[in-house]
């Protein structure tokens, strides 16, 4: 349900549906309803490139990714807010 209603939101915004709209969508429902979350950021090289990623994790699990998306991606740690 959750992520249909992800799907719904990120459908209408002027952004390409890629993993960072899905994931401040995702963030955002999720606080309106007074959970806890925390939105995640990670790079990694990939030859020459340096590729870049986002999830949304919920008591240290991720939510719209992979159980072990860290492993694949350097976290970049954030300010507090």
């Amino acid at each position: 349900m959750t992520d249909d209603l992800v799907q719904l939101a990120v459908r209408r915004l002027p952004l390409a549906s890629a993993c960072l709209s899905r994931s401040l969508v995702l963030w955002a429902l999720l606080r309106a309803q007074g959970v806890d979350s925390e939105l995640r950021f990670g790079v990694r090289r990939v030859g020459d490139d340096l590729e870049a990623h986002a999830w949304v994790e919920h008591q240290g699990r991720p939510l719209n990714d992979a159980g072990d998306v860290d492993l694949h991606f350097g976290t970049v740690p954030l300010p507090p807010t």
